[in-house]
């Protein structure tokens, strides 16, 4: 490096005084070049390519190994002089190597004793934060449960609502918790769980309240007949009608006022069926918006029903058959009334006026076809008392019922006509039984008793024992009559007929009743062959009397009946003008029995050509 530096000078010189000027300058920047090289401390690019642009990279290292000269001097003098400070230096140094050496087990022990406290420190913290969170967990939760505490309760207490059957409060329940407590819980998973519970339990309380529902359609088809037995009594008693146990023997009718046995007249129907169920059921749906849909089942089931409980049983005409027939009827309609007037348009008035047109169509149909089967008085009379009884219980109930009352008028003939039937076969049975002999009386009471039944007014004078003059069918005769008029005025009874009217048919039937079947029993008996001549004159006795007793026949009618007794106004019985023809007709006989008589007692002298003694005695008697 010493050559290199030395020569150049020697260059230098050699080319003249010109090229030693352009030298010095050119060696000046290159100083400074290799001074800025050495105070920098970042990039050496823009020092090295100013060198090589101007191409003078020996001079630069030339100047450069100058200067790394120059500055070892620096260092070896710099070392010459602080030596022995450097030794002492080192020999402090390797002191503290073992002082160092010291500290580092003592860092290492306190490290170990540091680990080991970090170590259970971790573990602490990690099971602190643990129960931090669970802490925070359990307030988060107990936050939760405060806000869904009360839907939880809701939720129970509907549950215990439907256990109880309490189905409408649980729907208003179910209600209240899916709109004002199901959205403060919003944001809970409970929130989610609920609403897709909300849509069963609906339908759980409707098919619910569908099965209380039909449970009661099946309870008032079973307790229809007990229904309508109890207001069909309780509507006689109001009433004041004597009509269950009468019979055509029994006398005019009496009012009373004693309670019917084992009627009670406080019970009400509601009494006998709970109702709740078709309510609650109807609020349900009302509340579901499925009301018409309710409706519509109700009134479909109900119709059903009508025409079950509307068929007549069969060909059999029992009372008791009809009774019970009359009785689930009545109590049918009863129910429905109940149900009209207790819910809120549940049945219209129209439709339960569809439903009794079906039933008087019914029940119109039933009677017709059964009633002309009927062979006995007492069973047509039962009959028209229970359907009066049906037809006052219906009444009382807003119920239109003139078409029964009319139809009931329609076996008003046939009534009679087994009537007439009736009171033939008893009086023959009076014929039959009769002795045709004067009736005695032995003392005044005997008379007295025997004139209540019979008028004997123009006896009353007499002094006793005594003989009427007539035998004993007289007055039997004359108590059928009466008893055929209260008969024939008890079937009017309560059918709406004016007094009028009534005695206009109890009228009638008595003068059917004298010109056709006392008239045919007295020609029947009058033509009997068996019958002797005293026998035929004591009939045409008994007609004589008959006939007077018979025109009092008016004025008792009208008492029966209830119309004025003023003798001047009251329709005269025409029928008993057939005792006039019926006494000609025991005269006829008479006649004709006498002479058969006696032209037996001729036939009885012919072979001695004349009569004898007793013969004439005999005519004498007969003719005086």
């Amino acid at each position: 490096m010493s050559s290199s530096v030395a020569n150049v000078p020697t260059g230098v010189g050699m080319d003249g005084g010109g090229s030693d000027e352009k030298d010095a300058a050119g060696s000046t920047h290159l100083d400074s070049l290799v001074t800025e090289l050495e105070s920098s401390e970042g990039q050496l690019g823009a020092t090295l390519r100013a060198v090589y642009d101007e191409s003078k990279q020996g001079v630069f290292l030339q100047l450069l190994e100058g200067r790394i000269r120059q500055h070892d001097k620096d260092i070896e003098r710099m070392c010459n002089h602080h030596y022995q400070g450097f030794i002492e230096s080192v020999n402090e140094l390797l002191k503290v190597g073992s002082d160092a050496r010291k500290l580092k087990v003592k860092i290492l022990s306190a490290n170990d004793e540091f680990q080991d406290a970090g170590s259970k420190l971790v573990k602490n913290g990690d099971e602190l934060i643990a129960l931090r969170i669970i802490q925070r967990n359990i307030a988060a939760a107990m936050e939760s449960l405060t806000f869904c505490r009360p839907v939880l309760e809701l939720y129970a207490k509907l549950k215990d609502q439907m256990k109880e059957r309490r189905y409408y409060p649980a729907l208003k329940t179910l209600e209240q918790l899916e709109h004002t407590y199901l959205p403060r819980v919003s944001k809970y998973t409970i929130n989610q769980m609920m609403k897709a519970r909300i849509p069963q339990l609906r339908n759980s309380i409707k098919e619910a309240s569908m099965t209380d529902l039909r449970h009661f359609l099946e309870e008032v088809r079973a307790k229809s007949e007990s229904i309508g037995k109890l207001a069909m009594d309780q509507t006689h008693f109001r009433a004041n009608l004597d009509i269950s146990r009468r019979n055509t023997s029994d006398a005019a009718p009496s009012n009373t006022n004693t309670q019917l046995p084992g009627v009670d007249m406080d019970k009400s129907v509601q009494d006998m069926v709970d109702f709740s169920p078709i309510y609650r059921c109807l609020h349900i749906f009302t509340v579901l918006g499925e009301r018409e849909t309710f409706e519509s089942y109700y009134h479909k089931q109900r119709w059903q029903q009508a025409r079950l409980v509307l068929e007549f049983p069969g060909n059999q005409v029992s009372m008791s058959v009809y009774r019970s027939y009359f009785h689930q009827v009545a109590g049918f309609f009863v129910v429905e009334d109940t149900v009209h007037s207790t819910t809120q348009g549940l049945i219209t008035k129209k439709t339960v006026n569809e439903l009794w047109d079906l039933a008087v169509s019914k029940i119109a149909s039933a009677l017709r076809t059964h009633t002309s089967l009927f062979n006995e008085v007492q069973m047509i009379r039962s009959i028209k008392e229970l359907v009066v009884q049906f037809c006052c219980t219906l009444q009382s109930f807003d119920f239109q019922v003139n078409q029964l009352y009319d139809l009931l008028l329609e076996t008003k003939e046939q009534y009679c006509e087994l009537l007439m039937r009736t009171w033939y076969t008893l009086i023959k049975s009076v014929f039959s039984v009769d002795n045709y002999s004067p009736i005695l009386l032995k003392t005044e009471n005997e008379a007295k008793l025997f004139a209540k039944s019979f008028p004997l007014t123009e006896f009353a004078s007499v002094e006793y024992p005594f003989f009427l003059p007539f035998s004993e069918f007289v007055p039997s005769v004359y108590e059928q009559i009466k008893e055929f008029i209260h008969s024939c005025a008890g079937f009017a009874e309560n059918l709406n007929l004016s007094l009028t009217e009534t005695d206009d048919m109890v009228r009638k039937s008595t003068n059917l009743l004298l010109t056709r079947t006392v008239s045919a029993c007295l020609s029947e008996q009058i033509h009997d062959n068996r019958l002797s001549l005293a026998q035929l004159v004591q009939i045409s006795v008994n007609t004589t009397y008959l006939e007077k007793a018979c025109e009092g026949l008016s004025a008792f009618i009208a008492e029966v009946t209830g119309v004025s007794s003023d003798s001047s106004m009251l329709p005269r019985i025409y029928g008993v003008s057939s005792f006039k023809d019926a006494r000609a007709d025991a005269e006829d006989m008479i006649y004709v029995k006498l002479q058969n008589q006696v032209n037996e007692f001729f036939e009885l002298d012919k072979p001695s050509g004349r009569l004898c003694a007793w013969v004439w005695v005999a005519v004498f008697t007969l003719f005086v």
